[in-house]
C-alpha cells in the first residue's frame, strides 16, 4: 500500500510525500517520519499496489 500525503510547510506552498508499507498503519508511520518540522499533513490518499 502506498500513501501519498499533501503537506503544507511554513512557506504555504503545497508539497507531496509518499510512503509504502504492507499495511495502512506501517505506511502511515513511515509517512509521519518524512514530515519536516513545521509541515502539516492535510490529506492522505491511499493507493493499493
Amino acid at each position: 500500500m502506498i500513501l501519498t500525503g499533501t503537506v503544507i510547510p511554513d512557506n504555504k506552498q503545497y508539497d507531496y510525500l509518499s510512503a509504502e508499507g504492507a499495511t495502512y498503519e506501517e505506511a502511515r508511520a513511515k509517512l509521519d517520519t518524512l514530515l519536516a518540522d513545521g509541515q502539516k499533513l492535510l490529506v492522505i490518499r491511499r493507493d493499493q499496489t
